[in-house]
């Protein structure tokens, strides 16, 4: 068997490196599984039963990565054709863009921020910048991602995302937060949980 050293120093690069330590091995290992399609995962239910309620939320679905819970958020607000509006540096677009267009069927429409917060008066930019009309990509969701992995864990303040939730729903468009960090937001500013929840549809 593989030894694990689990005392070795702790590595920030990304989630994506994390190794599980013994404990949560053997948790896995001891968890009540069944099918999911029949409500019989009584573990992975459990999980999404507490996220729900942590975020505010009617229901919280369980997914295997971040990426996987981009595409989904993308997939549920759009229909190809459409348009999405994020930041150049957030990962749906710079470490996503194959499968978030492919999949989907999107457009892109990018905002360049010199720090990574997007604000109202960007969204706008972005909204007026382009011809509106019947042959022309509707724009439908605003991308956000808190904190901003590419600018050193930036945190977006709860204000910001306030201003941008309210200005979407009074426009018709809908809002995807990638939250692949928000426990850290969280953790920082001493923010429950569910006041990020109200800022984001997904």
């Amino acid at each position: 068997m593989e030894s694990l050293n689990y005392a070795s120093k702790i590595d920030l690069r990304s989630d994506t490196v994390s190794i599980p330590t013994l404990e949560m091995r053997l948790s896995m290992m001891h968890a009540r599984v069944g099918d999911d399609a029949y409500g019989e995962d009584v573990e992975t239910k459990a999980l999404e039963d507490t996220c729900a309620k942590l975020f505010g939320k009617e229901e919280a679905l369980f997914l295997p990565s971040g990426t996987m819970s981009n595409q989904i958020a993308v997939r549920t607000h759009t229909c190809p054709g459409d348009e999405i509006i994020t930041d150049v540096s957030y990962h749906v677009y710079y470490y996503e863009s194959a499968p978030t267009s492919s999949l989907a069927g999107i457009n892109f429409n990018l905002i360049e921020t010199s720090d990574g917060l997007i604000k109202v008066k960007d969204i706008e930019s972005a909204i007026a910048r382009k011809p509106r009309g019947q042959l022309y990509s509707p724009a439908k969701l605003v991308c956000l991602e808190n904190p901003v992995a590419a600018h050193s864990g930036k945190i977006v303040p709860l204000g910001l995302l306030e201003d941008i939730y309210e200005y979407c729903n009074n426009s018709g468009l809908r809002v995807h937060l990638d939250g692949a960090r928000i426990f850290h937001a969280a953790s920082v500013t001493n923010t429950p949980l569910h006041e990020y929840g109200k800022t984001a549809d997904t």
